[in-house]
């Protein structure tokens, strides 16, 4: 089995996990991973915990689809993380519910959404900031590049390999 088919296994096998648990609701949230000549991601509109390893999207290095169903919307995003962060394997994107519900709430600090509870959330994720909503798919790169800043310390975390949820607080754009 080649590297790709492996790949493509695990998406499908870990998109279900996250769905059978409750972590990506409906058909939000999205996993991509890296490959050698490009990127395999979840297509758009489809839930996680139904993915068909055969039509995960094939994205080449330049974000051209060489095979499989459209890629997420998101897939302007993902590229951006990919190029902050060049030695990420994959991402995976929850659209957690409590997330995006901590996102709606007034008087939150932009800088830093989420109060540091715990000792534990000091060390490994310190700052958290909320990033402006941009329309999926909009290919403006200096907004990518101004969110992917904003996703250091998120990214850093991740990098750690600690066993904790990594999400992304999505601005109140949603609730307009």
């Amino acid at each position: 089995m080649s590297r790709e088919s492996i790949d493509r296994e695990r998406i499908a096998a870990v998109g279900a996990l996250l769905y059978r648990r409750g972590l990506s609701p409906g058909s939000g949230g999205n996993i991509s991973v890296r490959l050698a000549d490009g990127w395999l991601m979840t297509p758009t509109n489809t839930a996680l915990g139904e993915l068909d390893p055969a039509s995960l999207s094939k994205v080449s290095l330049d974000g051209d689809i060489f095979s499989g169903d459209p890629p997420t919307k998101e897939m302007i995003l993902h590229l951006a993380l990919y190029r902050h962060r060049p030695k990420a394997g994959a991402i995976v994107d929850l659209h957690a519910t409590h997330a995006a519900a901590v996102s709606c709430l007034d008087g939150l600090d932009p800088g830093d959404c989420i109060p540091p509870l715990t000792a534990y959330h000091v060390m490994k994720v310190g700052r958290l900031p909320l990033i402006p909503c941009h329309p999926p798919g909009e290919r403006c790169s200096r907004r990518s590049h101004r969110c992917t800043r904003g996703l250091g310390t998120c990214a850093r975390a991740r990098q750690s390999r600690t066993p904790r949820e990594w999400f992304v607080a999505r601005s109140r754009c949603d609730s307009r």
